[in-house]
C-alpha cells in the first residue's frame, strides 16, 4: 500500500525546496526596460481600439485614438510625460 506523507513532511519538503530555489537562484538586480526603442502595443480605451507607443529611455507614452476606423489618420490624441515614481501625471494634447 501506498504511504501518504503527513502534513508535516508536506510542508518540510516545500519549505526545503523554497530554500534551495532561493539558494540557487539569481543573485543579479532585475532593472526595468530602458531599452531606446519604441514599444508599441493595441489596447482598447474607452471602448476603441487604441495604438499606444512607449519610449522608455524618453519616458514619454503616446496614445493614438481609434487608428484602424476608416482611412487611417494616424494622428496622436494625446501623450504622457513620466516622472518620479509617485508624482503625478499630466496629460498633454498633441500639437496637430
Amino acid at each position: 500500500m501506498l504511504k501518504v506523507p503527513s502534513w508535516r513532511s508536506a510542508a518540510l519538503m516545500i519549505a526545503l525546496a523554497f530554500f534551495l530555489g532561493t539558494w540557487l537562484g539569481s543573485k543579479h538586480v532585475v532593472r526595468a526596460d530602458s531599452a531606446s526603442v519604441a514599444q508599441v502595443e493595441v489596447r482598447e480605451i474607452n471602448g476603441n481600439s487604441s495604438l499606444i507607443l512607449s519610449y522608455p529611455s524618453l519616458k514619454t507614452i503616446y496614445v493614438y485614438q481609434t487608428p484602424f476606423v476608416g482611412l487611417p489618420t494616424w494622428s496622436c490624441s494625446y501623450w504622457f510625460q513620466l516622472g518620479d515614481p509617485g508624482a503625478p501625471i499630466n496629460r498633454q494634447p498633441c500639437k496637430q
